[in-house]
């Protein structure tokens, strides 16, 4: 599982958001993308599995510690595992970061490889020196002590949607995140879209090499269906 799960990682690295998306729209999975409110503050791009957080404005509400453990906003620190995503639904609050730099330093020294909020984050500068792929809706100094509060670790998530209100993101769901916004495909079909989604770019990188080489546009559209060897599931 664990050599599957890098493997497909490695291949998703390899390939556009735009890309997944229209092989996504054509399977029947048409609204995958995230909202392009959350935008690329740091970093270049990022593809892994989620790691799924939740929280709430409300706080108090949370979950009490378990015995044994601490609370969700230390302990969700160590189940992190190599290579994932950290996706992180804030219930749309708006007023303080949900996460600092602290927090987002002991998650890449445990492996993960970026986070996608949909609220704010602090300590800017500092996310941008250690190259921490971060999408998120804002950056703001004020923190949320007092504001804001994790409450539940890998769980279902849902977060802004481009084309539909919300998208629902579940743990082990592949997502990747680049220069055109974050693309979720779920788990049980991202070894066929990743194939699928390489045949596309072969065909992509054929389509500008014969428009580099003076064809016409709608010709080489015709011979290069980019989508015929995507099968549509019921």
């Amino acid at each position: 599982m664990e050599e599957t799960r890098k493997a497909l990682c490695a291949r998703f690295e390899k390939l556009q958001s735009a890309v997944i998306s229209d092989v996504l729209d054509v399977m029947g999975w048409p609204d995958q993308c995230l909202s392009s409110t959350m935008g690329l503050k740091a970093g270049t791009k990022i593809a892994g599995p989620a790691f799924c957080l939740r929280g709430t404005s409300t706080v108090g509400a949370g979950m009490p510690a378990q015995v044994g453990k601490s609370k969700p906003v230390y302990e969700m620190d160590r189940q992190l595992y190599d290579g994932c995503v950290a996706v992180i639904e804030t219930g749309g609050h708006n007023q303080g970061a949900v996460v600092g730099g602290n927090l987002i330093l002991s998650f890449k020294l445990r492996g993960c490889r970026g986070m996608i909020i949909d609220g704010g984050i602090r300590d800017g500068a500092e996310v941008v020196e250690m190259g921490f792929t971060t999408f998120c809706r804002f950056v703001t100094p004020r923190a949320n002590k007092g504001l804001w509060e994790f409450t539940q670790i890998e769980v279902p998530v849902r977060l802004p949607g481009q084309t539909s209100a919300t998208v629902v993101i579940n743990p082990g769901d592949f997502v990747v995140g680049d220069y055109d916004g974050v693309v979720v495909v779920p788990r049980e079909v991202a070894e066929e879209v990743a194939t699928a989604a390489e045949k596309t770019e072969a065909l992509e990188h054929r389509i500008k090499d014969e428009l580099l080489a003076g064809e016409d546009r709608e010709k080489v559209y015709k011979r290069n269906d980019r989508y015929a060897h995507i099968a549509k599931r019921p």
